[in-house]
């Protein structure tokens, strides 16, 4: 059983400049990308699949958590590295969804 993390929290003071995010793979199959994602779940970071399109075939990325500061995403690249033998690498990204008030 697979619970999804909390999505990270925007900053309501956040001038909607760049972030960082750590991209862990990219797949043909949305299946691979999956399992990868879900490795992340369970390991405890929030991930999240995007789908893009090279050559007109999808590719589906898998991306790790999301900073505002790069060295924080330097850092958790470091670990990811060490701790699940993985070859993370920094991509830029768009501030994370503003979250929605409780109901």
């Amino acid at each position: 059983f697979c619970t999804r993390p909390a999505p990270p929290q925007r900053d309501p003071d956040d001038d909607g400049s760049l972030w960082y995010t750590l991209q862990v793979g990219a797949y043909k199959t949305k299946e691979y990308a999956e399992k990868m994602l879900h490795a992340m779940w369970n390991t405890g970071h929030r991930a999240f699949m995007s789908l893009f399109l090279v050559d007109d075939q999808p590719v589906y990325r898998v991306q790790v958590e999301r900073f505002k500061n790069k060295e924080e995403a330097k850092q958790l690249s470091q670990e990811l590295k060490e701790e699940h033998n993985l070859k993370p690498f920094i991509t830029e990204a768009p501030p994370p969804p503003a979250a929605k008030p409780a109901s």
